[in-house]
């Protein structure tokens, strides 16, 4: 599954943000640092390249279901999904120990891949 911004660099698929003429390129930290990349303080693994380097960028627009409410999947990593939603009122949010539930019953919480049910991705080219 996937959510967010992506690069295709050398061959392979990462995770990624642009910022002006580079991209960041971001793996797990799960997986062994690969030579060019360092530490990142929340996203294991980081390299900046040029945007040149990089042969496509694409996004993906995932929506799924979580204990029957609809969410929307921001990342994902480390087969773990960081889901937002929304309820009507605060208090009927899901019930979870880490959910973090904001004003007017919006709600965010980081889940296991499994528990999601319903999944669609979108896939959307980036220019």
């Amino acid at each position: 599954m996937r959510a967010g911004a992506y690069a295709v660099w050398r061959g392979e698929v990462f995770a990624s943000k642009k910022v002006n003429s580079s991209v960041y390129l971001y793996l797990p930290s799960s997986r062994p640092c690969p030579e060019g990349f360092e530490k990142h303080p929340q996203r294991g693994w980081s390299r900046k390249v040029h945007i040149s380097e990089v042969e496509r960028r694409f996004s993906v627009t995932t929506t799924a279901v979580w204990r029957g409410h609809r969410v929307d999947v921001r990342y994902v990593e480390d087969n773990k999904a960081a889901i937002i939603g929304k309820s009507d009122r605060p208090g009927d949010a899901p019930k979870h120990p880490s959910i973090l539930v904001e004003p007017y019953g919006d709600w965010q919480v980081l889940v296991p891949v499994y528990e999601l049910t319903e999944v669609v991705e979108r896939y959307h080219e980036s220019i």
